[in-house]
């Protein structure tokens, strides 16, 4: 096996990222909202044949450019509109992400470095989890990324030839402009930030040649600036206005009640992109080996880049936790080189790194073997819980059983049968089960758990979305942001062209044709005393309240 891996590395990362990555992607409906509303998109573009505009309902959809929804439509073509296909182009891009890490790792510190950086991205938590999503952030990670990579190369420009030094900024530019097209212009606050805190890291000893710097500028506008000088053309500028007014919005208010502390994102990233979030700090000892020039300007900019987007996403007031996923590249790189320095040298990692490695465990361990019990004895724990909506849902039918402990004790017996070997000094033997452990645990809660909470959380809602869609009615949500409704009901072209999410006028005013209303059944307080003519509750279940209004 080893041999193999030795022989075929790249075959090898392919053949086993794509087994974890790619099966099962259709197992669960997509996630309200960034799911769906990504999905949504692509699947109107379809419906519309407008391929150029981003829409929702019909309308434009002034948040993202439209470059991870060329992806999905792409993939929809192949699979069909379904969750597997929404999904699909994230799982590809892990694939590519890993083999790309491997190469890289390998050409600049050394196969076993870029093993572990292989094995930090894809087996930590969160990382793995991402790629299994239809969320947009990882193609927009990979793009900063490699902006971020092929840019390090300006910064020992004197020992690279002129047609190396331009290729790199064509590159450096291409990717910055890929990233400025996945999600805006968030991504050159982030490239520009790493690269700039990066070179005061340096001490200022190596400056990037002006001249490629300035050949990097037009280029990134240039390539990004196509899609949105094309939009302008055939729309004017409401699109640029409102796109870059969402954008100051989500610095400085929380967008749709997603907000947090400034210590949101680091414990995200702690807990999330475990266990390189613990690995990691085994690269910042004094020794470790940087072999080259530009191991260090790496070494720099990955520190840059840990530091900037932390700092950015705990100021934004939005807070949601794949914001920072960005930093799963230098924690992960860190986590890499520390690993490899560790298992070189057979030294140990610290005190308090084990502590952290055994407490976390044992929380994934418990809530693991627990669920089962507690989904199983719900009635007793509902009065410890406050929440309101949470106890509606709680009421969904939701089949436990007792065996499914297993999983975690299974988990516990791998994960600390690692911890034992690490104490025993068998560093790299404990390292990979530890990463077997995680693997392990993600796709247990994949199959097993994520389907129940999805249940739980959304089931209702789109069941009843499925349920009339096939009805010449319309299908609207109320004190709530949802995507569902137009994704489940497979909303047709130009049926509805109201502003998406302010529905309420659907109550009073003359409609020409039934309207079924959703919202949260702690809400309904709210519409109870101002229903229009005709409008009737139908039922409530799993913390969601249905009515329809007739024509």
């Amino acid at each position: 096996m080893k041999r193999i891996f030795n022989q075929n590395p790249i075959l090898s990362i392919i053949l086993i990222s794509g087994l974890f990555f790619i099966p099962f992607l259709g197992k669960v409906h997509l996630f309200d909202w960034d799911e769906v509303n990504f999905a949504e998109i692509s699947r109107e573009m379809i419906a519309s044949n407008n391929y150029m505009q981003p829409q929702i309902n019909y309308m434009p959809f002034y948040e993202k450019p439209p470059l991870f929804m060329w992806l999905q439509v792409l993939s929809m073509k192949v699979f069909g509109i379904n969750e597997f296909a929404a999904r699909f182009p994230n799982a590809l891009f892990g694939i590519i992400v890993l083999c790309s890490l491997f190469i890289i790792g390998r050409r600049h510190f050394s196969a076993r470095m870029a093993w572990f950086w292989v094995l930090s991205m894809g087996a930590s938590l969160t990382p793995h989890f991402y790629f299994k999503t239809g969320l947009i952030d990882p193609v927009f990670n990979f793009f900063i990324f490699h902006a971020i990579y092929s840019f390090c190369y300006l910064f020992i420009w004197k020992e690279n030839s002129t047609r190396q030094n331009i290729l790199q900024t064509f590159l450096s530019a291409l990717f910055a402009a890929l990233a400025v097209m996945t999600k805006g212009p968030v991504a050159i606050i982030l490239i520009v930030g790493t690269l700039g805190f990066a070179w005061i890291l340096l001490k200022f000893k190596n400056l990037p040649n002006i001249g490629y710097t300035i050949l990097w500028i037009p280029m990134v506008l240039f390539l990004s600036g196509l899609w949105f000088a094309y939009e302008t053309h055939l729309h004017g500028n409401k699109y640029m206005n409102e796109f870059i007014t969402y954008q100051i919005r989500l610095f400085q208010t929380e967008d749709a009640k997603h907000g947090g502390t400034l210590l949101f994102h680091p414990i995200a990233l702690l807990l999330g992109c475990f266990p390189a979030s613990i690995f990691m700090w085994s690269a910042f000892k004094k020794n470790i080996p940087l072999t080259s020039q530009f191991n260090n300007i790496l070494y720099k900019v990955m520190l840059s880049c840990f530091i900037v987007v932390l700092v950015v996403f705990s100021l934004v007031q939005t807070k949601i936790i794949h914001y920072s996923s960005m930093d799963y590249y230098p924690m992960t790189f860190f986590s890499a080189l520390g690993l490899a320095y560790l298992t070189k040298e057979s030294l140990s990692f610290n005190k308090i790194q084990v502590f952290l490695l055994g407490f976390i465990g044992c929380i994934w361990s418990i809530a693991l073997i627990f669920t089962p019990f507690a989904g199983l004895n719900i009635e007793k724990i509902k009065p410890f819980i406050h929440d309101a909506n949470f106890l509606n849902q709680l009421e969904t039918p939701i089949e436990w059983n007792a065996w499914a402990s297993l999983f975690g004790i299974i988990f516990a017996g791998i994960y600390f049968y690692g911890l034992f070997l690490l104490r025993k000094k068998q560093i790299q033997k404990a390292v990979i089960l530890l990463f077997v452990a995680c693997v392990f645990c993600i796709q247990i809660v994949m199959l097993y758990y994520i389907p129940r909470i999805e249940k739980m959380v959304q089931g209702a809602l789109i069941e009843f979305c499925q349920e009339h869609k096939t009805e010449d009615a319309n299908q609207c949500a109320l004190y709530m942001k949802s995507y569902a409704m137009f994704y489940y009901s497979e909303r047709k072209p130009f049926e509805n062209v109201e502003d998406t999410f302010k529905h309420l006028h659907y109550l009073y005013q003359p409609i020409q044709k039934d309207c079924y209303f959703f919202l949260r059944t702690i809400d309904t307080a709210k519409l109870d005393h101002s229903m229009g003519p005709k409008t009737y509750k139908m039922y409530n279940k799993n913390g969601f309240t249905f009515y329809k209004r007739e024509k």
